[in-house]
Protein backbone atom coordinates (compact mmCIF):
# COMPACT_ATOMS: atom_id res chain seq x y z
CA UNK A 1 0.00 0.00 0.00
CA UNK A 2 3.02 2.29 0.09
CA UNK A 3 2.80 5.20 -2.32
CA UNK A 4 6.46 5.67 -3.24
CA UNK A 5 5.65 9.06 -4.79
CA UNK A 6 4.24 10.45 -1.53
CA UNK A 7 6.41 12.75 0.60
CA UNK A 8 5.19 10.64 3.52
CA UNK A 9 6.00 7.26 1.95
CA UNK A 10 8.04 6.12 4.97
CA UNK A 11 5.17 6.81 7.36
CA UNK A 12 2.66 5.21 5.01
CA UNK A 13 4.73 2.04 4.91
CA UNK A 14 5.21 1.97 8.69
CA UNK A 15 1.53 2.43 9.49
CA UNK A 16 0.45 -0.18 6.95
CA UNK A 17 3.06 -2.69 8.14
CA UNK A 18 4.85 -3.16 11.46
CA UNK A 19 3.69 -0.13 13.45
CA UNK A 20 0.14 -0.36 12.15
CA UNK A 21 -0.12 -4.08 12.86
CA UNK A 22 1.19 -3.61 16.41
CA UNK A 23 -1.28 -0.75 16.98
CA UNK A 24 -4.26 -2.75 15.71
CA UNK A 25 -3.25 -5.71 17.90
CA UNK A 26 -3.41 -3.43 20.95
CA UNK A 27 -6.03 -0.94 19.82
CA UNK A 28 -8.43 -1.20 22.77
CA UNK A 29 -5.66 -0.75 25.34
CA UNK A 30 -4.11 2.13 23.39
CA UNK A 31 -7.46 3.90 23.01
CA UNK A 32 -8.03 3.51 26.74
CA UNK A 33 -4.55 4.83 27.49
CA UNK A 34 -4.85 8.07 25.53
CA UNK A 35 -8.59 8.61 26.03
CA UNK A 36 -8.24 11.26 28.79
CA UNK A 37 -6.10 13.45 26.52
CA UNK A 38 -8.36 12.90 23.55
CA UNK A 39 -11.35 13.90 25.67
CA UNK A 40 -9.62 17.17 26.60
CA UNK A 41 -9.00 17.89 22.91
CA UNK A 42 -12.62 17.05 22.05
CA UNK A 43 -13.75 19.55 24.66
CA UNK A 44 -11.62 22.26 23.04
CA UNK A 45 -12.92 21.26 19.59
CA UNK A 46 -16.42 22.13 20.87
CA UNK A 47 -18.33 20.66 17.94
CA UNK A 48 -22.00 21.60 17.63
CA UNK A 49 -25.04 19.77 16.40
CA UNK A 50 -25.10 19.87 12.61
CA UNK A 51 -21.35 20.47 12.14
CA UNK A 52 -19.31 18.74 9.48
CA UNK A 53 -16.08 17.51 11.07
CA UNK A 54 -12.86 16.10 9.64
CA UNK A 55 -10.76 13.77 11.84
CA UNK A 56 -7.09 13.70 10.74
CA UNK A 57 -5.20 10.50 11.52
CA UNK A 58 -8.42 8.94 12.75
CA UNK A 59 -6.85 5.55 13.51
CA UNK A 60 -9.34 2.82 14.29
CA UNK A 61 -12.21 5.31 14.39
CA UNK A 62 -12.83 5.93 18.08
CA UNK A 63 -12.72 9.73 17.92
CA UNK A 64 -14.49 10.00 14.57
CA UNK A 65 -17.36 7.91 15.93
CA UNK A 66 -17.52 10.09 19.05
CA UNK A 67 -17.51 13.22 16.88
CA UNK A 68 -20.37 11.78 14.81
CA UNK A 69 -22.39 11.25 17.97
CA UNK A 70 -21.72 14.81 19.13
CA UNK A 71 -22.74 16.46 15.85
CA UNK A 72 -25.93 14.40 15.71
CA UNK A 73 -28.03 13.28 12.79
CA UNK A 74 -27.84 16.68 11.12
CA UNK A 75 -24.03 16.60 11.13
CA UNK A 76 -21.33 14.41 9.64
CA UNK A 77 -17.87 13.18 10.63
CA UNK A 78 -15.26 12.06 8.11
CA UNK A 79 -12.08 10.29 9.24
CA UNK A 80 -8.91 9.99 7.18
CA UNK A 81 -5.79 7.96 7.88
CA UNK A 82 -2.79 6.79 5.85
CA UNK A 83 -3.23 3.25 7.15
CA UNK A 84 -5.56 0.86 5.41
CA UNK A 85 -5.33 -1.33 8.50
CA UNK A 86 -6.72 1.49 10.63
CA UNK A 87 -9.48 2.38 8.19
CA UNK A 88 -10.49 -1.28 8.01
CA UNK A 89 -10.75 -1.42 11.81
CA UNK A 90 -12.72 1.85 11.82
CA UNK A 91 -15.19 0.42 9.33
CA UNK A 92 -15.69 -2.64 11.52
CA UNK A 93 -16.30 -0.43 14.57
CA UNK A 94 -18.91 1.62 12.72
CA UNK A 95 -20.80 -1.49 11.63
CA UNK A 96 -20.72 -2.93 15.14
CA UNK A 97 -21.98 0.31 16.69
CA UNK A 98 -24.45 1.19 13.91
CA UNK A 99 -23.26 4.78 13.52
CA UNK A 100 -24.73 6.19 10.31
CA UNK A 101 -23.29 9.73 10.06
CA UNK A 102 -19.60 8.90 9.74
CA UNK A 103 -17.37 7.89 6.83
CA UNK A 104 -13.73 6.89 6.47
CA UNK A 105 -11.09 7.22 3.77
CA UNK A 106 -7.50 6.09 3.28
CA UNK A 107 -5.79 9.42 2.61
CA UNK A 108 -2.66 11.43 3.36
CA UNK A 109 -3.80 14.75 4.84
CA UNK A 110 -0.68 16.49 3.48
CA UNK A 111 -1.66 15.83 -0.14
CA UNK A 112 -5.34 14.81 -0.13
CA UNK A 113 -7.55 17.08 -2.23
CA UNK A 114 -10.21 17.86 0.35
CA UNK A 115 -13.30 19.77 -0.68
CA UNK A 116 -12.53 23.46 -0.07
CA UNK A 117 -14.12 25.02 3.02
CA UNK A 118 -16.11 21.84 3.65
CA UNK A 119 -15.71 21.51 7.43
CA UNK A 120 -16.65 23.63 10.41
CA UNK A 121 -14.19 21.75 12.63
CA UNK A 122 -11.03 19.77 11.96
CA UNK A 123 -9.86 17.51 14.77
CA UNK A 124 -6.93 15.21 15.48
CA UNK A 125 -5.92 13.04 18.41
CA UNK A 126 -2.16 12.55 18.03
CA UNK A 127 -2.41 12.35 14.24
CA UNK A 128 -0.59 15.47 13.00
CA UNK A 129 3.04 14.94 14.11
CA UNK A 130 4.06 12.67 11.25
CA UNK A 131 4.14 14.94 8.20
CA UNK A 132 7.35 15.30 6.23
CA UNK A 133 6.44 18.91 5.44
CA UNK A 134 4.22 20.22 8.26
CA UNK A 135 3.64 23.74 6.82
CA UNK A 136 2.47 22.24 3.52
CA UNK A 137 0.30 19.71 5.33
CA UNK A 138 -1.38 22.29 7.54
CA UNK A 139 -1.92 24.66 4.63
CA UNK A 140 -3.69 21.82 2.82
CA UNK A 141 -5.74 21.03 5.93
CA UNK A 142 -6.66 24.67 6.48
CA UNK A 143 -8.04 24.91 2.95
CA UNK A 144 -10.68 22.35 4.00
CA UNK A 145 -11.93 24.60 6.83
CA UNK A 146 -14.86 26.91 6.45
CA UNK A 147 -14.13 30.64 6.73
CA UNK A 148 -15.33 30.68 10.35
CA UNK A 149 -14.08 27.21 11.24
CA UNK A 150 -11.37 26.06 13.60
CA UNK A 151 -8.98 23.18 14.21
CA UNK A 152 -8.28 21.41 17.52
CA UNK A 153 -5.71 18.71 18.19
CA UNK A 154 -3.49 17.19 20.85
CA UNK A 155 0.20 16.32 20.52
CA UNK A 156 2.80 15.00 22.94
CA UNK A 157 5.11 17.17 24.97
CA UNK A 158 8.74 16.09 25.56
CA UNK A 159 9.55 12.39 26.14
CA UNK A 160 10.97 13.17 29.60
CA UNK A 161 7.51 14.41 30.63
CA UNK A 162 5.87 11.15 29.47
CA UNK A 163 7.40 8.36 31.56
CA UNK A 164 5.40 5.57 29.95
CA UNK A 165 7.24 6.31 26.69
CA UNK A 166 10.66 7.44 27.96
CA UNK A 167 11.27 5.42 31.13
CA UNK A 168 11.08 1.92 29.55
CA UNK A 169 13.98 2.69 27.20
CA UNK A 170 16.07 4.02 30.09
CA UNK A 171 15.19 1.04 32.29
CA UNK A 172 16.33 -1.37 29.58
CA UNK A 173 19.54 0.53 28.72
CA UNK A 174 21.85 -2.19 30.06
CA UNK A 175 20.41 -4.85 27.75
CA UNK A 176 19.19 -2.72 24.84
CA UNK A 177 22.15 -0.71 23.50
CA UNK A 178 21.52 2.68 21.97
CA UNK A 179 21.74 2.82 18.17
CA UNK A 180 25.00 3.84 16.57
CA UNK A 181 25.43 7.35 15.23
CA UNK A 182 24.36 10.81 16.35
CA UNK A 183 20.95 11.46 17.94
CA UNK A 184 18.08 11.82 15.51
CA UNK A 185 16.45 15.11 14.56
CA UNK A 186 13.86 15.88 17.29
CA UNK A 187 11.65 17.60 14.72
CA UNK A 188 11.62 14.62 12.34
CA UNK A 189 8.20 13.02 11.76
CA UNK A 190 7.29 11.07 14.86
CA UNK A 191 5.35 11.20 18.14
CA UNK A 192 7.41 14.04 19.63
CA UNK A 193 7.87 16.20 16.54
CA UNK A 194 5.58 18.88 18.02
CA UNK A 195 6.89 18.80 21.59
CA UNK A 196 8.15 22.40 21.17
CA UNK A 197 5.10 24.72 21.34
CA UNK A 198 6.99 27.52 19.59
CA UNK A 199 7.47 25.25 16.59
CA UNK A 200 3.77 24.36 16.63
CA UNK A 201 2.84 28.03 16.63
CA UNK A 202 5.25 28.84 13.78
CA UNK A 203 4.01 25.94 11.65
CA UNK A 204 0.35 26.87 12.13
CA UNK A 205 0.94 30.57 11.48
CA UNK A 206 2.92 29.80 8.32
CA UNK A 207 -0.05 27.76 7.09
CA UNK A 208 -2.37 30.73 7.63
CA UNK A 209 -4.05 29.78 10.91
CA UNK A 210 -4.96 32.56 13.33
CA UNK A 211 -5.98 32.89 16.99
CA UNK A 212 -3.64 30.05 17.96
CA UNK A 213 -3.89 28.83 21.55
CA UNK A 214 -1.66 26.12 23.04
CA UNK A 215 -2.45 24.84 26.52
CA UNK A 216 -0.77 22.24 28.71
CA UNK A 217 -2.52 18.99 29.60
CA UNK A 218 -1.13 17.13 32.60
CA UNK A 219 -2.81 14.13 34.16
CA UNK A 220 -2.95 10.36 34.43
CA UNK A 221 -3.44 8.42 31.24
CA UNK A 222 -6.07 5.69 31.11
CA UNK A 223 -5.21 2.59 33.12
CA UNK A 224 -4.44 -0.83 31.68
CA UNK A 225 -3.38 -4.05 33.43
CA UNK A 226 0.33 -3.65 34.15
CA UNK A 227 1.43 -6.70 32.15
CA UNK A 228 -0.47 -5.45 29.10
CA UNK A 229 0.85 -1.89 29.42
CA UNK A 230 4.43 -3.12 29.82
CA UNK A 231 4.16 -5.49 26.86
CA UNK A 232 2.94 -2.63 24.67
CA UNK A 233 6.07 -0.60 25.52
CA UNK A 234 8.14 -3.42 23.96
CA UNK A 235 6.09 -3.35 20.75
CA UNK A 236 5.48 0.37 20.18
CA UNK A 237 7.09 3.66 21.20
CA UNK A 238 10.83 4.33 21.50
CA UNK A 239 11.67 0.99 23.18
CA UNK A 240 9.50 -1.04 20.83
CA UNK A 241 11.07 0.68 17.82
CA UNK A 242 14.57 -0.09 19.10
CA UNK A 243 13.73 -3.75 19.78
CA UNK A 244 12.29 -4.07 16.29
CA UNK A 245 15.46 -2.56 14.81
CA UNK A 246 17.47 -5.17 16.73
CA UNK A 247 15.09 -7.95 15.59
CA UNK A 248 14.84 -8.94 19.24
CA UNK A 249 13.67 -12.50 19.92
CA UNK A 250 11.08 -13.59 22.48
CA UNK A 251 13.69 -14.31 25.12
CA UNK A 252 15.20 -10.81 24.95
CA UNK A 253 11.78 -9.18 24.92
CA UNK A 254 10.86 -11.05 28.11
CA UNK A 255 14.08 -9.90 29.81
CA UNK A 256 13.26 -6.36 28.74
CA UNK A 257 9.70 -6.60 30.09
CA UNK A 258 11.06 -7.74 33.45
CA UNK A 259 13.35 -4.72 33.82
CA UNK A 260 10.69 -2.35 32.50
CA UNK A 261 8.31 -3.61 35.17
CA UNK A 262 10.89 -2.66 37.78
CA UNK A 263 11.27 0.79 36.23
CA UNK A 264 7.51 1.40 36.17
CA UNK A 265 6.74 -0.20 39.54
CA UNK A 266 5.80 3.11 41.16
CA UNK A 267 2.94 3.51 38.67
CA UNK A 268 1.36 0.09 39.34
CA UNK A 269 -1.55 0.29 41.76
CA UNK A 270 -2.83 -2.25 44.24
CA UNK A 271 -5.40 -3.31 41.62
CA UNK A 272 -2.60 -4.34 39.25
CA UNK A 273 -3.32 -1.54 36.79
CA UNK A 274 -0.70 0.89 35.54
CA UNK A 275 -1.55 4.59 35.70
CA UNK A 276 1.24 6.78 34.38
CA UNK A 277 1.40 10.56 34.11
CA UNK A 278 1.00 12.04 30.65
CA UNK A 279 1.93 15.44 29.23
CA UNK A 280 0.47 16.89 26.04
CA UNK A 281 -0.37 20.13 24.28
CA UNK A 282 -4.00 20.91 23.47
CA UNK A 283 -4.03 23.20 20.47
CA UNK A 284 -6.81 25.27 18.89
CA UNK A 285 -6.45 27.51 15.84
CA UNK A 286 -8.89 29.47 13.71
CA UNK A 287 -9.03 29.58 9.94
Amino acid sequence: MTDLTSPNAEQIEAWNEGVGKAWIANVDALDRQIAPIGEAALKVAAVKAGDSVLDIGCGAGQTAIELARRVGEAGWAHGVDISGLMIGAAGTAVRQQSVLNVSFEIADAQTCKFRPAAYEVIFSRFGVMFFQDPPAAFANIRAALSRTGHMAFCCWRAPAENPLMSLPLRAAANIVPAPDGPPGDPTAPGPFAFSDPDRVRIVLASAGFTEISIEKWDGLMGANPADEAIRITTELGPLGRRLNEMKADASLRQRVRDVVREGLQDFIGSDGNLRAPGAAWIVRAGS
